[in-house]
């Protein structure tokens, strides 16, 4: 029908390119359709006031365009270690996060990919070191007590020589959608090998570095997705499974509570509800995202002053989604 070719996307032109893209390289016999793609994060540092925000608070799009190329190319690299590519489709991948120091002589990133019944953390790993080279560098990855993760095997990188960066991989497998969130205890082992002009010197040694935590929370297992009518989607899912709840935060302004919000969810922000107030009126957020397993939720969010004797700002939010189970877990998640 007419109705579709002029119906907006839910998503941009140049997502959609990148999300084709890694649709190709997965090699999936699911057919073709918006739900089959790989949803790929937009942005990899967390939003916040910096030389990249243009005033309304937006972050500036050759950001976001040279982010969207990485995470392209982690997603790709999953499909094509058919050991990795046996687990299925990966719903997203998550912004890479930084292990190390930049300057340190090991320098260490991980991205999340995030699939239907596992987590596999990719380890991105540069040597900085002239004279030696990494083999058979694994992270050991430990899940705090009670997680509901389960490391259930690695792969290594070998050989890292000077300037050059590989990955090693390690596979969790998830028990249940109760608790999402989750920090893992990191450090790296690996042999350096020791070399002149290149060559081997016969000399070697085991050694370990420890790296910061990886974590995960409940919302790496939400992707943004644009909603082209947020009013009539808001009103399609209805209230039977919506739940509301009111805060208070301990923030001074409104622009930063706003900005804590929209990173702490890391939604699809709708209907340009994302610039920020100049003149002290109540902030009024519309976001939208695909839970894991293809449930659309959607977050309304109103922040306002408090001047009475507990001042801060109060955030009064009403979550809906296709499941109430998932959205009382977006909520506690925000607790």
């Amino acid at each position: 029908p007419a109705s579709l070719v002029f119906s907006p996307l839910p998503m941009s032109f140049a997502k959609l390119e990148r999300s084709l893209t890694t649709y190709t390289t997965s090699g999936s016999s699911e057919p073709l359709t918006l739900a089959s793609f790989i949803l790929i994060a937009d942005t990899e540092s967390p939003i916040a006031v910096t030389d990249d925000i243009e005033c309304t608070g937006k972050l500036n799009g050759d950001a976001l365009e040279l982010e969207s190329s990485k995470m392209v190319n982690a997603s790709s690299a999953i499909y094509e270690i058919p050991a990795l590519a046996s687990f299925g489709r990966v719903f997203r991948s998550c912004p890479s996060i930084p292990l190390t120091e930049s300057e340190t002589e090991y320098v260490v990133y991980c991205v999340r990919h995030i699939l239907d019944e596992h987590v596999i953390l990719q380890f991105q790993i540069q040597n900085t070191i002239e004279d030696q080279r990494l083999d058979n560098a694994t992270v050991d990855v430990i899940p705090e007590d009670g997680s509901a993760y389960e490391v259930i095997g690695d792969i290594p990188a070998d050989g890292i020589r000077y300037g050059e960066t590989k990955d090693s991989f390690v596979i969790l497998k998830r028990h249940g959608f109760s608790e999402l969130s989750s920090s893992f205890h990191c450090s790296m082992t690996f042999c350096v090998v020791r070399l002149v002009e290149g060559e081997e010197t016969g000399e070697s040694y085991e050694e370990e570095y420890s790296l910061e935590e990886v974590s995960l929370s409940t919302f790496d297992f939400i992707a943004k997705v644009d909603i082209p009518d947020f009013r009539m989607a808001w009103e399609r899912l209805g209230v039977d499974n919506e739940i509301k709840e009111r805060f208070l935060l301990s923030f001074k302004t409104l622009n930063e509570a706003t900005l804590a919000i929209l990173e702490l969810l890391g939604m699809q922000v709708c209907d340009n509800t994302d610039t920020l107030t100049s003149n002290g009126k109540p902030q009024v957020l519309h976001l939208s995202g695909v839970y894991l397993g293809g449930k659309l939720v959607l977050v309304r969010a109103r922040l306002s002053s408090v001047k009475d004797e507990s001042p801060g700002i109060l955030l009064q939010i009403a979550i809906r989604s296709e499941d109430k189970a998932r959205s009382r877990i977006v909520l506690d998640s925000i607790t």
